[in-house]
């Protein structure tokens, strides 16, 4: 491990344990369609069960960002991800609407400092030049993890069973939760096989952000663009979440597919979201402009989402929609290494849980609004709407955000 260049080795582990924990998030939503019907479920209680994790994230999101701060971001990824396998494989024990909202709730409540954990461990490891290739590095996870889970829970679905398929995922995040155990330190410092060099590199490839804050925690609050990042994720999360839960659901309904065909064409977006993921990052890091990364990613999943809902044949849907995912996930990288650098290093696990709560709060308002939307007009163009909407608000308040020197040209 005398590499000097281990910090690229972060990245790998962070991704590992982001690709497991969308995986048992995804499963959730692919596994709804079978679960509503087992349960009878309406389409509002279907969006009331997928906002009940969201509100558990909430809530928990401001002690977690505390938590990871003072504990440390390792140990927190840790706990997260056996939380997260523990939750999610309760949702095979759930016979009832009242079970699956409480186990759902909890699941959020346990998760939430994974993001924070993540965004501190790279702020930490990476100098600011790297920031966004790594953060979208990472970041792909969360679009792959959708893109393998279609797959693979239709199958356990159809050979086991939905309640038994959700036992199998107590297994991913556990392994998960091991390799950060094993791979990950908190500070380059103290990992004991990293190079002085490489060190030497990546506190040298730091920017002094904001200058020296001697109340941290108080002086974030009042800190402008901590809030404009947060709406603007809020609104993201809206469109992202929305997709998210309600995409199997929309191909079975809308579209008319089979559960084998949904989880099959579930997959592609992700797949694209993926690629997207990797592109957005390594462009923000190109042209050292992010604000533009993200505005533009941010339209182009609009106009994608609108020509998905608006086509005549499902294969047409799939390939707007595959678009649709591309481009979302196309800001992730950019988004975060933008906040990482324009906030104090020293508050980035708090800061980090502040617009992650704003994009949770979005995550929690999108199932519930879209579900009772097509529940009362029967269809689910309504719903697609909303989250267009919110991508253009979005995207207009990206230039609303203020740089700082080492930023100007973003």
């Amino acid at each position: 491990m005398n590499s000097r260049r281990y910090r690229y080795w972060i990245p790998v582990v962070l991704f590992t344990g982001l690709l497991f924990s969308a995986i048992n998030r995804t499963s959730i939503s692919v596994g709804m369609p079978l679960i509503g019907k087992s349960l009878h479920l309406t389409p509002a209680l279907a969006g009331a069960a997928f906002s009940a994790f969201f509100l558990g994230y909430v809530l928990m999101q401001i002690p977690g960002g505390y938590i990871v701060d003072r504990l440390g971001p390792r140990r927190t990824l840790v706990a997260a991800l056996l939380w997260y396998a523990v939750s999610t494989a309760l949702i095979g024990t759930v016979r009832s609407f009242g079970a699956l909202w409480l186990v759902l709730f909890l699941s959020g409540a346990g998760a939430q400092a994974e993001i924070p954990a993540v965004m501190k461990t790279l702020a930490n490891w990476f100098p600011l030049k790297e920031r966004s290739r790594a953060s979208g590095v990472v970041l792909s996870a969360i679009a792959l993890g959708p893109g393998v889970m279609p797959i693979v829970m239709v199958y356990l679905m159809s050979r086991f069973g939905w309640s038994s398929a959700f036992f199998f995922l107590l297994f991913p995040c556990s392994v998960a939760a091991l390799l950060v155990f094993l791979g990950i330190r908190d500070e380059p410092r103290e990992t004991p096989w990293i190079s002085a060099k490489e060190i030497g590199e990546i506190e040298a490839g730091k920017v002094a952000q904001q200058g020296k804050m001697d109340r941290p925690y108080r002086d974030v609050f009042g800190h402008g663009n901590l809030w404009v990042l947060a709406v603007i994720y809020f609104l993201f999360n809206i469109a992202f979440w929305g997709f998210i839960m309600w995409l199997p659901t929309y191909l079975i309904t809308a579209r008319h597919m089979t559960v084998i065909k949904m989880g099959f064409n579930a997959s592609i977006p992700y797949l694209a979201g993926f690629a997207g993921s990797l592109s957005g990052g390594w462009l923000a890091d190109r042209l050292a402009w992010p604000r533009g990364i993200i505005a533009v990613s941010y339209l182009l999943t609009g106009v994608s989402m609108l020509l998905a809902f608006q086509a005549v044949t499902p294969d047409m849907s799939v390939v707007f929609l595959t678009l649709a995912g591309f481009f979302m996930y196309m800001s992730y990288g950019p988004f975060w290494s933008l906040g990482m650098s324009l906030l104090p290093e020293k508050v980035t696990g708090v800061s980090a849980a502040l617009i992650n709560l704003a994009g949770n709060i979005g995550g929690f308002i999108a199932p519930l609004t879209i579900g009772l939307l097509v529940q009362t007009t029967k269809s689910f163009h309504t719903g697609f709407l909303f989250m267009i909407l919110s991508l253009v608000l979005g995207a207009v308040l990206v230039a609303m955000v203020r740089l700082g020197p080492a930023e100007s040209r973003a």
